[in-house]
């Protein structure tokens, strides 16, 4: 059994507030137009750091976890407390985590998930650590651009945290990743209009990360299923980055893969960027979908562009 948790803000948004701010979008165009009805945004007093320990403190309390035997906390976000110290720092200080654990922070985001779960794997194979909380956290909301409704209406806030040991390790396949730089402008936060004395906001060619998606994700997803020497009826479900409805479906149809099989969860939460594929587990655990011994594909792709996945065994 993989030990995990969510954590979602108090606060949730629904699409009328966005029909609020469109005067020519209602609530069903919003829905129709990206697949989502609501998402989470952070309170003003919650960051990054907190909303990720609440996490690890969630998932402590529900396996009864001692804190003495974690020895790393990998923190995966785009929208770390501070540009220094890094945000694991923090989260280890708010849960209490001993001196003894380990911590640095990786920089990712749609990616985030499958690239801290294969830091996580090579440092328990190397024998580095033997218990580490992979904890990816964002705070999207905080850089949300209204005159960008496209963008604005498919982000939300989230975290998760799992924990991953030997027993977890050994029921990975292999990783497949790389990148395609001439991507790196594409999906990125910047000061608005280039100019340094405005805010910065996340800003997204959506067709640019559209071409991506649909003309590389269909060819990596065979690259994951041929390392590990498996085919696509042997996978059980697929779960990818959940980046948005079209994206999605376009990937499902071209591969023609069956409904029961290819999971699309963006409809209560939208698009929480490295935490899309830790939600989409737990819906699938709730729902009793995702049951033990399961071969589950998981792909994060985006922003970089950049790409990770691998097969788990639930």
């Amino acid at each position: 059994m993989i030990k995990y948790s969510i954590y979602l803000p108090s606060n949730k948004i629904h699409n009328d507030y966005f029909a609020s701010i469109y005067k020519d979008w209602d609530s069903e165009r919003v829905y129709s137009q990206t697949g989502i009805i609501s998402r989470y945004y952070a309170s003003p007093k919650e960051t990054s750091a907190t909303m990720g320990a609440a996490a690890v403190l969630k998932l402590i309390e529900k396996y009864n976890i001692d804190k003495n035997t974690i020895d790393f906390i990998i923190c995966v976000t785009e929208t770390p407390d501070n540009q220094l110290p890094a945000t694991a720092y923090k989260i280890h200080q708010l849960t209490g985590l001993f001196s003894h654990c380990g911590a640095f922070d990786i920089n990712l985001g749609c990616t985030g998930f499958t690239y801290g779960l294969m830091t996580a794997y090579n440092l328990i194979k190397s024998g580095t650590a033997s218990n580490i909380l992979l904890v990816n956290t964002e705070t999207l909301s905080n850089y949300l651009d209204t005159d960008d409704r496209g963008t604005a209406t498919i982000i939300g806030d989230a975290a998760s945290a799992f924990l991953i040991d030997k027993d977890v390790c050994n029921n990975i396949m292999k990783f497949v990743f790389g990148t395609d730089s001439t991507g790196y402008d594409k999906l990125i936060i910047k000061h608005k209009d280039d100019n340094i004395g405005q805010k910065q906001y996340l800003y997204m060619d959506g067709m640019d990360v559209f071409y991506f998606a649909i003309n590389s994700i269909p060819n990596i997803i065979h690259e994951i299923l041929n390392i590990n020497n498996v085919t696509l009826d042997e996978i059980d479900l697929i779960v990818l980055h959940q980046a948005n409805k079209t994206i999605l479906e376009y990937i499902k149809k071209r591969l023609k893969i069956q409904d029961k099989k290819f999971y699309i969860n963006l409809k209560d939460t939208g698009n929480t960027a490295g935490v899309t594929i830790p939600i989409a587990l737990d819906n699938l655990v709730e729902t009793d979908r995702l049951k033990e011994k399961m071969k589950i594909l998981i792909l994060g792709f985006g922003v970089g562009y950049s790409w990770c996945g691998t097969i788990l065994r639930w």
